[in-house]
């Protein structure tokens, strides 16, 4: 993941306490995924996101990369990237470059409409 945004050339992230401060409910994230596939068999993470925007930060969308369910998969094509606007906690956006995301109901493949 990489992010771009408007930050002092001083300001110096500390991933570690990012994780450690902020603490994203999975049920909840795992609540918007089976919504979104109730409707259809795949959703694009980009899309998803736009239906329902971060606001937790980078945390938050690690928590759906990180999702492990039965009843669907979090596909990663590493070979195609994405441009994802995340809210930080303070309010600050930014924009984070990732490979694309799918996430689709396990009996679905990728590719299906």
């Amino acid at each position: 993941l990489t992010a771009t945004g408007p930050v002092e050339e001083d300001d110096e992230l500390e991933w570690g306490a990012l994780f450690e401060q902020i603490y994203v409910d999975p049920a909840r994230l795992t609540a918007t995924v089976r919504t979104a596939l109730a409707r259809r068999d795949q959703v694009g993470l980009t899309q998803l996101l736009t239906e329902h925007p971060v606001t937790q930060g980078v945390a938050e969308l690690v928590g759906y990369l990180g999702l492990s369910e039965p009843d669907f998969d979090v596909v990663i094509d590493e070979e195609s990237t994405d441009r994802v606007l995340v809210i930080d906690t303070d309010g600050r956006p930014r924009h984070v470059r990732m490979p694309r995301v799918t996430v689709v109901r396990s009996h679905a493949r990728v590719g299906r409409g």
